[in-house]
């Protein structure tokens, strides 16, 4: 029995110090550094629960009382309990690393693909202002650019009618020149 409450004594101990140095080096440790500190931890929690087991043995087969045994069994729960939360962070860490994985290598599909529609977008948007610009020309071939009457608003419709104003329209860049002029700048 000393020899079980000895190992017990210094598992513990053991397992209370790695649980402590992961703690203070966490948020510096980068994930696989974690997950691998971490795996050291689940070596000396493993021990620490075998000399567990074999404590509440011997408490049973000998003729304990039964708080002695409830106050044991709880200040071993307590290390137990701090060993599964650490799994839980260990296996929480395994799989964020594996989706961060996968999301870097789906991130870069997703960055192609998208410039390829930004690209087909913008091929699209210049051969439309090449048709409007073509089609404009065609049809005002004549004219000069267009001059339009319109009434101004006004509650009073004789204010309305009288008073029009000539507007010229110009031209704004179309998408057509904007990429021309900043392929000659490059």
């Amino acid at each position: 029995m000393e020899t079980v409450l000895k190992d017990r004594k210094q598992l513990r101990r053991l397992f209370t110090i790695a649980c402590n140095s992961f703690d203070k080096a966490e948020n510096q440790l980068s994930c696989v550094d974690k997950i691998n500190k971490l795996k050291l931890i689940e070596e000396k929690a493993l021990l620490m629960m075998a000399c567990e087991e074999k404590f509440k043995q011997l408490l049973y087969s000998e003729n304990t009382s039964d708080t002695e045994i409830e106050r044991e069994v709880d200040e071993s729960e307590t290390y137990i309990d701090r060993w599964r939360s650490l799994k839980q962070k260990s296996a929480h860490r395994r799989v964020r690393e594996k989706n961060t994985n996968e999301s870097d290598q789906n991130s870069t599909k997703i960055e192609k693909s998208d410039l390829e529609f930004i690209l087909e977008f913008l091929q699209d948007e210049v051969e439309s202002e090449e048709r409007i610009l073509l089609a404009s020309k065609s049809f005002n071939a004549s004219k000069p650019k267009a001059e339009v009457k319109y009434n101004k608003f006004s509650g009073d419709k004789k204010m309305s009618e009288n008073k029009t104003r000539n507007v010229k329209f110009y031209e704004a860049p179309s998408a057509t020149d904007l990429l021309t002029s900043s392929q000659v700048t490059k």
